[in-house]
């Protein structure tokens, strides 16, 4: 009968022993980082004083004396300064400061801001909201085709505006192209604010 314990107490142990191994299993643990970094939306305004951009615009040293009828070269253009395709649009403001001692001449009417006559590139297509966009997408560090090259003074432009200081102002701002519609002009995300053009 004691033969007949053990062999079973034996058999008992096996089957623990035989258990507890088939609980056991073989595992890893490993964690993953993976960094991921967001594009960039960057834009610069480049303004030149000469078709061969050789020198910026400046505002001390050019465009100063102008005469009505003349024509003085103001180049702007955007460079995609950012690591991202982009959407551009641009508003072209226009302002006349006159001289007090001219302004008279108006007689109380506001400046005429057509005498100062700017031909839009045909790369820039006018959105009918104040903003001229960019017909293509901008691939990081290309530069759009010239806004505009020159600026001219209406020969109509009467003693009114002498001495007067014309403004042409460039306000750029762009939108990322990926996941963005078909075009500038179907493009969501615009900053604001920016000025349109008058």
């Amino acid at each position: 009968m004691k033969r007949k314990t053990f062999i079973a107490a034996l058999l008992v142990a096996c089957l623990a022993i035989t258990a507890a191994g088939s609980i056991a299993f073989f595992n890893a643990e490993e964690t993953a980082y993976n960094v991921i970094t967001t594009g960039t939306i960057d834009i610069t305004i480049n303004e030149w004083a000469d078709l061969e951009r050789t020198t910026s615009w400046d505002n001390d040293d050019h465009g100063t004396g102008v005469m009505p009828g003349q024509t003085v070269v103001k180049l702007a253009e955007v460079t995609n300064s950012g690591n991202s395709d982009a959407y551009v649009r641009v508003a072209v403001e226009k302002q006349l400061e006159l001289d007090p001692d001219y302004e008279a001449l108006l007689k109380g009417e506001a400046p005429d801001m057509s005498l100062i006559v700017i031909d839009i590139d045909e790369n820039w297509e006018d959105g009918g909201d104040g903003f001229y966009y960019y017909k293509t997408p901008l691939a990081p560090g290309e530069t759009t085709t010239p806004v505009f090259q020159e600026v001219t003074f209406a020969a109509s432009m009467g003693n009114a505006y002498q001495n007067a200081v014309a403004n042409v102002t460039i306000h750029a701002a762009a939108v990322q192209v990926r996941n963005n519609g078909t075009s500038a002009k179907d493009a969501a995300g615009w900053p604001a604010p920016m000025k349109p053009a008058e």
